[in-house]
């Protein structure tokens, strides 16, 4: 462990830096900022690109949007269909129990005559 422990504090000692090395750092700097101004002007053209998708995106919204109203409306019709067919069994229900409550009673005014 020592060894590493030796390579490590000389790996870590202060050293001067070279002499070209302000040099070096402001050439970097400059390089991004060259790199930066491009790459911000292809993201425009990236985003301008972008807009000629703009239509097509639109119309698709329009046509999604369509689809789920015409969803919507489907379910509503089928829902007031099923409380109208409903109302009519509950009528037919009713009217069934009266016919065969009439029936009965005249079934049982036979039988007693």
């Amino acid at each position: 462990m020592e060894q590493f422990e030796q390579k490590l504090k000389k790996a870590m000692a202060r050293q001067s830096p070279p002499p070209d090395f302000n040099a070096r750092v402001l050439a970097e700097i400059e390089q991004r900022q060259r790199v930066h101004r491009t790459a911000r002007w292809r993201t425009w053209l990236h985003w301008a690109h972008r807009w000629q998708l703009a239509p097509v995106l639109a119309s698709l919204l329009i046509v999604s949007g369509g689809a789920v109203y015409w969803q919507h409306e489907r379910v509503m019709r089928g829902e007031a269909a099923k409380e109208k067919l409903l109302v009519a069994m509950h009528i037919a229900g009713s009217e069934l129990q009266q016919t065969r409550n009439r029936i009965f009673k005249l079934q049982g005014t036979e039988t007693e005559q």
